[in-house]
């Protein structure tokens, strides 16, 4: 399966910048278009120039005698061969992307969706409908999208959180209620989960909270809850789920952060996912052993601008909609699906404005702070959510309001 991304026909989020985008990526930016349009165009030279008619195959022996010629005099021609070679040269460029970020190793199990016995069970923390702990807001539906995805084609899913799955998520989820805050509840459920369901070969950590505060008005509780959800549970997880893939040299670790790992705006500092899952791909290469088993499981990270879910309700983008869209919570679910199915390692960042945040670190510092200042505002408005009315079991035991 080649790199995740986006179908060029997908149009949730309407008309926007990213689809004609897509659109040009699949023709006048493909590499293969353009020798489409090289062979195409030499063909019509020589057919024309020929004192008689040709065949197909004549036609196409003259082309490639007659193609020094054409680069050396034909001005379309030169400008189409250029094209060709720069597309050539970065599709050659994605293929290394992708190999190495494999590790330039194949998984020689194979991966096996949808089998009742001795497919892949995939787990995942966070996969309630609304994730409400005192005031914040978390996976927002995602894990529920996610998770209804993966159950339609009939593949194992365990959801891990501490609220209940929605009163309509299929029966063929399993649920295990867990305080992810906690390394030893997350040890405790790891065991259920492995006697009664069996190892997970997929680790989706998407489990976040999201608090609208500057850092000089967050509590010490709302601090610990944020890193404890948004970064040491990537660590509890891990550590109780990777063992048995390393033994297998078989999975996968999908991490969902943010595209604010790279650009941070105010009252919203909370971003440490990415760093993880770095750290994670590193240590799977070089650190342990088997190397050859250890190199071999997976790793993606997907991060997802700002998207359409409770836990951002009140977000205001300082940029238009057509050049950087909300993008709907589906459309994530769908990326987290398709990364998952590949079975290889991603690093996916969307919609297409935010794949250039990476290179914001590199400008002069008087040019990326004029960028940054188009955020200064977006998480300001950002509404606290409360629980409506509905009690909520938070980690300490206590009730929300």
């Amino acid at each position: 399966m080649p790199v995740v991304s986006l179908s060029p026909f997908h149009w949730a989020e309407g008309l926007t910048i990213d689809v004609l985008i897509r659109l040009l990526n699949k023709t006048f930016f493909d590499p293969a278009y353009h020798w489409v349009v090289l062979v195409s165009y030499a063909v019509q030279s020589v057919t024309r120039s020929s004192v008689r008619r040709l065949s197909f195959l004549e036609a196409t022996k003259a082309a490639v005698f007659a193609t020094p010629t054409l680069a050396r005099s034909d001005p379309f021609f030169q400008a189409i061969l250029a094209l060709c070679a720069v597309g050539t040269v970065l599709k050659l460029n994605k293929l290394l992307d992708r190999v190495a970020r494999n590790n330039f190793t194949t998984d020689k199990k194979g991966w096996k969706w949808g089998q009742p016995e001795g497919g892949e069970i995939v787990l995942i923390t966070g996969g309630e409908s609304i994730h409400l702990y005192s005031g914040f807001a978390g996976a927002g539906g995602l894990g529920s999208h996610v998770a209804r995805r993966l159950a339609a084609r009939k593949i194992k899913v365990i959801v891990l959180d501490v609220a209940p799955l929605a009163a309509d998520a299929p029966e063929s989820i399993a649920y295990y209620k867990v305080d992810l805050s906690n390394a030893e509840a997350i040890r405790k459920v790891a065991e259920t989960v492995r006697r009664e369901i069996g190892h997970p070969s997929v680790l989706v950590n998407m489990a976040g909270v999201v608090k609208a505060s500057s850092i000089l008005d967050m509590p010490e509780r709302d601090i610990d809850l944020t890193y404890d959800i948004n970064v040491k549970a990537h660590y509890y997880t891990v550590q109780a789920f990777l063992p048995h893939m390393l033994e297998e040299g078989h999975g996968h670790v999908v991490t969902i952060a943010s595209s604010t790992a790279y650009h941070q705006a105010a009252n919203g500092v909370a971003s440490a996912a990415l760093s993880f899952h770095e750290g994670l791909t590193e240590e799977l290469r070089h650190l342990y052993l088997p190397h050859s088993k250890a190199r071999a499981v997976r790793t993606s990270v997907i991060c997802p601008a700002h998207f359409k879910s409770g836990m951002f309700a009140g977000f205001v983008s300082g940029i238009p909609e057509f050049l950087a869209p909300s993008l709907e919570v589906d459309t994530v679910a769908e990326l987290v699906e398709k990364t998952i199915l590949s079975g290889e390692s991603q690093h996916i960042i969307e919609p297409y404005y935010a794949s250039f945040t990476p290179l914001g670190r590199a400008l002069p510092t008087w040019i990326y702070g004029g960028i940054l200042a188009c955020a200064k505002d977006a998480m300001g408005h950002v509404q606290t959510f409360r629980g409506g009315g509905k009690n909520i079991d938070r980690p300490d035991g206590a009730k929300s309001d």
